[in-house]
Formats: structure tokens, sequence, C-alpha cells
């Protein structure tokens, strides 16, 4: 059963808005309280200030008839991560898009809620919607000569965190040779907090991102003297990230 984390009203449109630019696929369920809610086909086409369209989807009996009112789940991915959204059919029930005039568009409320959804066993508290998290790694001298490449300290930023681990995004300039199996002493600090978090990791995979050439790290927590992930300081670090999320102001409310 993947995870549902609620992405912030900022997050959740440059999400959507990235969607829209791609004609990104998706698919989309009509609740209505008649009977169950069917997934058919469709693609994001527009986001406005309050309204977000998608194409009419068709269904095994023809063009689906929305309904004004009827509840809306949508799922769809960007870049490799897959997302949801809650929203409602708005009125007219069909409509054309002067960017899209050979499809027949259906309008939308404006999405209630966007969440990723994460299909892991851990809670993933995101990061890269706080304020830029350095991670200093160093090399540990543990693992024998296996062929693994020799490895070099780096820093990143980090994107996220769960009880497993986190990911690191290296930035291109960056030229240390980064490999699985490479064992690091990763160190950061949170926003406020005078004391460091250190963490034994070793690499579980290195990722290359096309439009930019960074690398996304992928960092397992290795087992502690009781071959435990040190949890305690983990739970620290949701907690910490949660309560900065709670004290951001909604860009939607005028300051």
């Amino acid at each position: 059963m993947p995870i549902a984390v609620t992405l912030d009203r900022d997050q959740g449109r440059n999400i959507v808005t990235k969607a829209c630019r791609r004609g990104q696929s998706a698919e989309v369920r009509f609740s209505r309280p008649d009977g169950p809610a069917a997934a058919v086909p469709t693609a994001l086409l527009a986001i406005e200030r309050d309204a977000l369209f998608i194409k009419r989807p068709v269904g095994p009996h023809g063009p689906v008839e929305p309904v004004p009112g009827d509840q809306v789940q949508i799922t769809f991915n960007v870049g490799g991560r897959r997302f949801s959204l809650e929203t409602a059919v708005k009125d007219p029930g069909i409509c054309r898009l002067d960017t899209h005039t050979n499809v027949d568009a259906i309008p939308l409320d404006y999405p209630q809620r966007v969440c990723e959804l994460q299909r892991r066993a851990e809670y993933r508290v995101p990061l890269w919607n706080t304020a830029p998290i350095t991670a200093h790694l160093e090399p540990l001298p543990l693992g024998g000569s296996d062929g693994t490449p020799l490895a070099e300290p780096f820093h990143g930023r980090l994107q996220n965190i769960s009880a497993g681990g986190v990911a690191v995004l290296v930035d291109r300039s960056v030229r240390a040779c980064l490999a699985g199996g490479q064992h690091y002493l990763l160190e950061f600090f949170l926003p406020g907090g005078e004391e460091p978090f250190a963490f034994a990791v070793s690499v579980r995979h290195v990722r290359r991102i096309a439009h930019s050439n960074d690398r996304l790290i992928g960092l397992k927590f290795m087992p502690g003297d009781d071959g435990e992930p040190p949890r305690r300081a983990i739970q620290r670090v949701r907690e910490v990230v949660e309560t900065q999320r709670r004290l951001k102001p909604d860009p939607a409310t005028p300051a």
C-alpha cells in the first residue's frame, strides 16, 4: 500500500504544471453516489489560477459524461515519481482550450490536495522543500578489496530521509567517483540545530539526472553496535522537519 505524502500548495502546483506542460498521461476516477469509481486513461492539459483541465477520457462505453460536482482522483508520473491529486468537476462539463483546439477538455476545480505516492515500507520525509541542508561525506575504512572504486570525500544537498536511509543530490561539478558499495560517514546540521547528525552509510545507487547532469545518490544507514540503524536520531530529524513545515506560511495567504 503506497504512503501518500501531501505536498504544500507551491510544490503541488509546480508538479501539476510540469505534468501539464508535457501533456502527461494519467489515470482518472470519477466518484459518484450511484456506483463505484472506474479508472480511465486521460491526459493533463493545463492549469490556471482556479482550474485544472484534463483530456476528456473515453471509457468502455464511449466518452465519459462528467457531472458537475463529481469528485475526481487523478494519478500520474513526473520524473519517475508517482503523484495523485483530488479535485471535482466544474460547470460546464466540456470545453475546448486555445492551446488544444482539437481536444475535448473537462474543467476541474483547482486541486484540493496533491500527494506523492511512495511505495516503500519506511515513511520518507522530503527535504528538498526546506532551506538547503548540506551533507558532508567522508570515506569510512570498511569492506575488503572487492573492486569497489576508492571512496573520496564529497558534499551534496539532502533531498529526503527515512528510517532506512537518505538521498543526496550531488552537483555535476563534484568529481568524486561514486559507486554502489562504498561506505561513508554522513554528517549534516538541520536548520536551528546545534549538534550535527552523523550516520554510517553505504551507497545503494547512483543515478544521473538527465536535464542537469547532477547525480542523485541513494544511501542506506548501516547498523550500529546493536545491529539497528539509529532510529531515535531519524525520529528527531522527522520531528524537526514536520515542525518546520507546519510553521511555514501558506503561500495562498497574504502576509
